[in-house]
């Protein structure tokens, strides 16, 4: 590495997050081994070490802001699945609001049985009484179509006497007042 800041993230599979720094020594090393002197050394140790801590302090805001970052995105994620949950009721309230009206259906369909038989019976009274009822005002209307026939056969024969006597009648009166002594 070159001595420069590597900020990085290793991202686990459960979504955990670690911020990485690489930071070469090798540069220092040969300066420690070379022909500089103490001064320089410790003036290049307090430097690396200085680029080391301003290196974390880096590290420290970017990993804060990154984690203020998905904390917010977390946060909203948390305020849609509570407010989704609001639309939903629990697995009870559910099978206790699908028992209620599977016994409503229920009870809906033993009260339409009951009623389909209760009107099948009116229905069948109705007709008995209506059937009772066609045949005596038909055995009214025999009666009185059968006197109706009488009263018009009388006629009948009335007038057809009528009709075969008075002629007769006549021609006898006729008969009887021009034949005068």
């Amino acid at each position: 590495m070159d001595g420069r800041v590597k900020p990085g993230h290793d991202g686990g599979a459960d979504g955990s997050f670690s911020l990485r720094i690489g930071i070469s020594y090798a540069p220092h090393m040969r300066a420690l081994h070379g022909t500089a002197s103490m001064t320089h050394t410790i003036e290049t140790l307090k430097e690396m070490h200085e680029q080391r801590f301003a290196a974390t302090d880096k590290a420290i805001v970017l990993a804060a802001s990154e984690l203020a970052r998905r904390l917010d995105v977390l946060n909203h994620a948390h305020e849609l699945a509570r407010e989704k949950e609001r639309d939903f009721i629990g697995r009870e309230a559910f099978e206790t609001f699908a028992q209620r009206v599977s016994d409503d259906l229920a009870l809906l369909s033993r009260e339409a049985q009951s009623a389909a038989s209760v009107a099948t019976a009116a229905r069948e009274t109705a007709r008995k009484a209506l059937a009772d009822e066609i045949t005596e005002q038909n055995t009214a209307n025999e009666r009185r179509f059968g006197r109706i026939e009488g009263t018009h056969a009388k006629l009948i024969g009335g007038i057809g006497l009528a009709t075969f006597i008075f002629p007769l009648i006549t021609a006898m009166l006729i008969y009887l007042l021009t034949k005068s002594p």
